[in-house]
């Protein structure tokens, strides 16, 4: 009787157990042959550049045009060089 019931409880669990892998199917998320396709050069930010590529060459340009606005400005407002409006030559 006990080596009955034993049997009946292994198959009961073997029944459940058997189909729920099987219909949960084993595909977690993304495959990465999907994951490929959709981006096969995650590491790049541009056509060319990583991101920390990106991100140097942005904080460069940016650094650069700052200074070349503060140079613009100076000599838009003239302060660039002494005036040319005396009549001795002062070095600068």
């Amino acid at each position: 009787m006990r080596r009955e019931r034993l049997g009946v409880v292994v198959l009961g669990i073997g029944l459940f157990a058997l189909p729920v892998p099987v219909l949960s199917g084993c595909n977690h998320g993304d495959s990465t042959l999907a994951q490929w396709r959709r981006q096969p050069t995650p590491e790049l930010e541009t056509y060319n550049e990583t991101a920390e590529e990106f991100r140097n060459r942005e904080t460069l340009v940016n650094d650069m045009n700052a200074r070349m606005l503060r140079s613009d400005t100076a000599r838009f407002l003239l302060l660039d060089r002494p005036s040319r409006l005396q009549r001795h030559n002062a070095g600068y």
